[in-house]
């Protein structure tokens, strides 16, 4: 959509170690592969979340790869990219994708820094899974309970 199906993307991801930036990386990668023949990848490179290697990273690629008109970030750092394009002084920026609702990124968003930020819902991710196993182990409890008791 940002793109209109033609350019180069770069991407950006914390660690290459880490399972849910890669599953981002990956469904990114197949989705242009699958959908967007006229779409390339720029580059998939890891910016250990630090602001400062977020901010190199399209630095350098913006002044040696052509045609960049995306920037895809899967993680931490995303505060380098309004510094890299206050550096860069270009007249048009890529358009921006960036992960995680924090008030830090919301500004980035409010800022016309990103086009889109993508929740992760980390209130159900942090919330649902202990509430599910107390919920599991209550019943156990319970069910042990019921068993000395009888």
């Amino acid at each position: 959509m940002l793109t209109g199906g033609v350019g180069k993307i770069l991407i950006i991801t914390g660690f290459f170690s880490n399972s849910i930036n890669n599953a981002r990386v990956d469904g990114l990668i197949e989705e242009v592969k699958k959908n967007y023949t006229q779409l390339s990848i720029a580059g998939v490179q890891a910016s250990f979340d630090e602001v400062e290697e977020v901010e190199r990273i399209i630095e350098n690629t913006i002044k040696d790869v052509s045609g960049v008109n995306g920037i895809f970030v899967v993680s931490g750092g995303q505060s380098g990219i309004a510094k890299s394009f206050e550096k860069l002084n270009i007249e048009k920026r890529p358009h921006v994708i960036i992960y995680d609702k924090t008030p830090k990124n919301e500004k980035i968003l409010i800022d016309n820094v990103a086009d889109f930020l993508i929740d992760q819902n980390s209130y159900i991710q942090c919330y649902r899974p202990p509430y599910i196993l107390a919920n599991i182990l209550g019943g156990i409890l319970k069910q042990i309970l019921q068993k000395i008791t009888t």
